[in-house]
């Protein structure tokens, strides 16, 4: 939804030359994924076990298998924000005219990432096998993502990386902490106690993350259009 709602403003900022106001709604993009997704990755890494625990049914629903799932989910759930971000940066130089560096940076990344993986397969085993091929998926997002945005910077001369990114990473990991904690501490067990703990974690997640997100003045929600142009003094892609 991001890349569709921002693609236009891209295309009429670019087709009007305007470099600074294209920036500026490339940053309020990323600002906006990682605002929505970095929570995710906390949540998917705090809560992966009863979560799996919940869904996983048949042969996947023992314990070895909801370890595996819960491994899935976790080392995927951290790559969220790279993946994201590496097909809005496609989609921006594709605006640009330029369709061949997002190929050639994400094959490149996909093959660091393949090589990750076949490592993993000849080091690890079990759960760990299955956590180490998720991250290496998303190291590879990671490492494609951020030669995107060095390309881009030698392209128009400014940076895009979200501005949000660390206060929404240090609130997320705080509310991760309290979620995890507050499993470890309650340790339900079986299908039902595991739907009424999820119940209660994730909004007490849920409220930890948006009270430290206010706490600390982060909001993506009132960008003016145009990249800011709207009003003297407005900080480009920020909220009050």
């Amino acid at each position: 939804p991001i890349h569709t709602t921002i693609l236009p403003e891209l295309v009429e900022e670019h087709d009007a030359g305007d470099t600074t106001a294209f920036a500026a709604s490339v940053r309020w993009a990323s600002d906006s994924m990682a605002v929505l997704l970095v929570p995710l990755s906390a949540l998917c890494v705090a809560l992966a076990v009863p979560a799996m625990s919940v869904l996983a049914f048949g042969q996947a629903s023992g314990s070895q298998s909801v370890d595996l799932l819960a491994a899935a989910l976790a080392s995927l759930g951290i790559g969220l924000l790279p993946y994201g971000m590496f097909f809005l940066l496609a989609r921006v130089f594709y605006v640009l005219g330029d369709s061949r560096s997002p190929a050639l940076w994400g094959a490149g990344a996909s093959l660091v990432g393949v090589a990750l993986m076949l490592v993993a397969g000849a080091t690890t085993s079990s759960a760990t096998t299955v956590l180490a091929l998720g991250l290496a998926h998303s190291i590879s997002f990671l490492i494609g993502c951020l030669a995107l945005v060095v390309a881009l910077h030698r392209r128009i001369g400014h940076w895009v990386l979200p501005a949000a990114l660390p206060g929404c990473a240090l609130v997320a990991t705080v509310a991760g902490a309290v979620a995890w904690a507050g499993y470890e501490a309650w340790s339900p067990q079986g299908r039902g106690l595991y739907v009424v703990a999820l119940a209660v974690l994730v909004p007490l997640f849920g409220a930890v993350d948006l009270g430290g997100t206010k706490l600390l003045g982060i909001s993506v929600t009132q960008r003016l259009p145009h990249g800011g142009r709207g009003g003297a003094g407005a900080p480009e892609g920020a909220g009050a």
